[in-house]
This record gives structure tokens, C-alpha cells and sequence, in this order.
């Protein structure tokens, strides 16, 4: 049975593994559950001045270098998933870290490393 690690981000508390949110993520990314003109406004987003890291923030998720998803960050933890359409590709980071000096966000920041390798990888 896998470890149930709690996750406090973005404002939310709930428990759940990384198989789960993995499968989450991905019906988040592509629109499971959504009609295809509601994904559509979904994944039309704009740049943020200000926010999370993404490259563009659609309605509710953001995207970074071809993968969607969300990140969010609370006191100790921090919490990334995402999920690449176009390779099936799923990403999911926890890490008790938070805060840290730089204000980077380590999820964040282990998410892009992971997706970088792949892509060199060519997966």
C-alpha cells in the first residue's frame, strides 16, 4: 500500500498519493470532464505579471514548456503537478520545503529539472 502524504497547498488540505494526483493531473491538462470549448478558453491563457510560475495561466491551471497543471505551497510543503498532452508525459513533486531565501518554489523548481531531462531524453 503506498505512503498517503498530506498535501497543503494553494490554499487546500487533503491527503493523497502521487498516483492519484497523477491521474487527476491528467484529466485536468487534456479536459476529461470538460467540454471541448470549455478546455479551449481554458488553455487560452495570458502571461502573468505576478503569481505562479508558469509560462501562460489558463482558467485554473497554467502551463509550463508544453505541460499543464498547477503547483501550490504552504507552510513546509510545497506541491507541483503537470501533465504533457502531446506525450502522455505526467509529472508529480511533494517536498517539505517552503519559504526558502530566494522565494523560488522547489516543486516548482524539481518539476522543470524533471521535464528539461525528459525532453533532452526526447520522451
Amino acid at each position: 500500500q503506498p505512503y498517503t502524504l498530506p498535501i497543503y497547498a494553494a490554499g487546500e488540505s487533503f491527503m493523497a498519493v502521487a498516483v492519484d494526483l497523477r491521474a487527476r493531473v491528467e484529466a485536468i491538462a487534456t479536459g476529461e470532464f470538460l467540454s471541448a470549448a470549455t478546455q479551449a478558453q481554458r488553455t487560452s491563457g495570458a502571461p502573468l505579471q505576478a503569481g505562479p510560475p508558469y509560462d501562460i495561466y489558463g482558467l485554473g491551471m497554467g502551463e509550463t514548456g508544453g505541460y499543464w497543471g498547477h503547483n501550490g505551497e504552504g507552510f513546509g510543503f510545497t506541491a507541483a503537478m503537470f501533465h504533457n498532452p502531446e506525450t502522455g508525459v505526467s509529472i508529480v513533486v511533494f517536498m517539505n520545503a517552503s519559504d526558502t531565501p530566494n522565494k523560488d518554489h522547489p516543486a516548482d523548481q524539481t518539476f522543470r529539472a524533471l521535464a528539461a531531462a525528459l525532453a533532452e531524453a526526447g520522451l
